[in-house]
């Protein structure tokens, strides 16, 4: 009888729900003063610049922040904290699964002041200690793609091998948007051994792909090689993951601008 209690006892242990992988950004950092010294109690806001959709989060007593689980895209962080410079610093992008890691620097002032810096990340802000390539949606959109087969990008990333497997009678399967036959191998990986993700969901049954999306629908194509970190625990080949577009405010901005400048119009007119 006590077997099979503990028997039971452990199936509820491993019965876990399934969670998707990582394909969110994460932004992390410290925050100093201008003599080095750490700075407590900032609150740090992580604004994505094309939907203002914000995060935050205050420095702890290392001077330590921490943004996680935010969309890919395009962002400007601000620091404030009474008796210091508001700091701002535009011209972030953060990559799929990318933790970015800054140094925020507050100067004595008012709060009402402003110290804004442009800058994107550099390459030791942005090292990930995985050797990975991505692809913007520029690159995905316009390059010359067979059939505008997404996936027939990785033949452009470094260290992977693309065939295709026989497709009955007829020979090989081709590399149309519905074949899901393709045989990838990433840096050396069995290939059936590779991960392919849409928004961190997986999208594989046996090592390759079961669907792939139109092109234009696509943000980011990231391909990591078989050093993947821990968060991929079901693959120990290379994982392909794709971030898909997400909505912006851009049209709502240029609907304001434009009633603006009619209302203007009109009001000069009624002048005149």
């Amino acid at each position: 009888m006590f077997r099979w209690v503990s028997f039971a006892a452990l199936l509820v242990c491993f019965a876990v729900p399934a969670h998707a992988q990582q394909f969110k950004a994460n932004l992390t950092g410290t925050v100093t003063d201008s003599q080095g010294a750490v700075v407590p109690g900032v609150t740090v806001t992580v604004t994505n610049t094309e939907t203002n959709v914000a995060a935050e989060s205050i420095s702890d007593s290392s001077g330590a922040f921490s943004v996680r689980d935010v969309v890919p895209g395009k962002y400007r962080v601000t620091a404030a904290l009474s008796g210091f410079k508001t700091f701002v610093r535009d011209g972030i992008v953060l990559h799929t699964a990318e933790t970015a890691a800054i140094g925020i620097k507050m100067e004595l002032g008012n709060l009402e002041e402003t110290v804004t810096v442009s800058a994107g990340l550099s390459a030791v802000e942005s090292n990930q200690g995985v050797l990975s390539q991505t692809m913007d949606n520029k690159k995905v959109s316009e390059l010359p793609l067979n059939g505008r087969q997404v996936y027939m990008l990785l033949q452009l990333t470094a260290g992977t091998l693309f065939t295709q497997q026989t497709f009955g009678a007829s020979g090989f399967s081709g590399t149309r948007a519905w074949d899901v036959n393709g045989s990838v191998t990433i840096h050396g990986s069995r290939t059936g051994n590779n991960e392919f993700l849409i928004d961190g969901a997986s999208n594989a049954g046996t090592g390759g792909w079961s669907y792939a999306p139109p092109v234009d629908a696509i943000e980011e194509f990231k391909v990591d090689t078989a050093s993947t970190d821990a968060s991929y625990g079901r693959t120990s080949g290379g994982v392909v993951n794709l971030t898909l577009k997400s909505g912006t405010n851009s049209c709502a901005a240029r609907r304001r601008r434009c009633s603006a400048a009619r209302r203007s119009t009109r009001t000069r007119s009624r002048t005149s």
